[in-house]
């Protein structure tokens, strides 16, 4: 059976099927289907590279939030332990000096214990990477895990005079890339973290 079609009002004789004249709101309907229609053409005109780069914006934002909630949690306990401990000047003399004390050594023996390469900054070793040299393992994603906590232990003794974690947080990008780029390999099949993320990640450096 033939559908019955019809001539919308101000179309230039284009013949419609019945159904769609009956529908609501035919005008308002076109304008949003154009729209979706740009913003389709517009989202696959951008290149795979930018998706890339926003979802690793995403995740480094997540993952700084993250190490910030953490730090205050561990911030306010030292804190507390100070005001809770008692009258006495040794005690809280002891619980002020000996509890950074705790973190610092706990924050070198994690890092130490799982990958003695994730100490420091990480900096020089990003921009020899950016050169073409092949650090092995040093991009590994247990390598991220231990300097997120040996990080995140040593910016909550509160030397933030010396210490910080912008030349850390440049590192742990790279990884984070680098661990991304592994991950469309195995789904795609494309090669591995074009070198746009990383360069642009160098400029940062």
């Amino acid at each position: 059976m033939e559908e019955i079609v019809g001539l919308r009002e101000g179309s230039p004789r284009k013949p419609v099927p019945l159904q769609e004249l009956w529908r609501p709101c035919p005008r308002i309907r076109r304008n949003i289907q154009g729209s979706l229609e740009w913003l389709k053409e517009r989202l696959f005109r951008v290149g795979e590279d930018w998706y890339f780069l926003v979802a690793l914006g995403v995740l480094m934002a997540l993952i700084s939030y993250a190490m910030n909630f953490a730090i205050g949690r561990v911030v306010r306990a030292h804190k507390w332990l100070y005001r809770e401990i008692g009258d006495g000047h040794l005690l809280r003399y002891l619980s002020w000096t000996v509890y950074p004390v705790a973190l610092l050594s706990f924050s070198s023996g994690f890092s130490q214990s799982i990958t003695p390469s994730s100490g420091g900054s990480g900096i020089p070793e990003v921009k020899t990477i950016l050169t073409g040299v092949i650090l092995e393992d040093y991009l590994d994603i247990k390598n991220f895990g231990a300097k997120v906590v040996g990080l995140s232990c040593t910016l909550a003794t509160g030397s933030t005079i010396f210490l910080g974690k912008l030349g850390p947080f440049v590192h742990l990008s790279v990884m984070i890339a680098a661990y991304l780029g592994r991950v469309r390999t195995k789904t795609v099949g494309e090669p591995e973290v074009s070198l746009t993320g990383l360069g642009l990640l160098g400029e940062c450096v």
